[in-house]
């Protein structure tokens, strides 16, 4: 993936504005949003492309205000960092040693 305009979805590297890149984007963020409805969470789903740079965003009926920049700030991290957000999450919650 060589541009901020390439991201990933099912495991292929798709590229904004290129076949079917925006299919795929618009299948993603319908699987997180089956997810979802099947747990009762109001969610905001955002999507990004290697760069951090938003792709596609939904936000769901009722959710909080709040949860708008966090769901594009998370996928911006994950992105940037290449790792899930929740490996941050758990280095916080092993305490200071395992920031460093």
């Amino acid at each position: 993936m060589k541009s901020y305009r390439e991201f990933r979805v099912d495991g292929r590297i798709c590229q904004i504005g290129r076949g079917h890149a925006h299919a795929l984007t618009k299948k993603a963020a319908a699987v997180a949003i089956v997810e979802a409805w099947k747990n009762k969470w109001n969610m905001a789903i955002a999507l990004v492309d290697t760069g951090g740079y938003l792709v596609y965003f939904e936000k769901m009926q009722d959710t909080q205000t709040g949860s708008v920049e966090l769901a594009i700030e998370k996928a911006r991290t994950s992105a940037l960092f290449r790792r899930p957000t929740k490996v941050f999450q758990e280095a916080v919650a092993a305490g200071a040693n395992a920031l460093r």
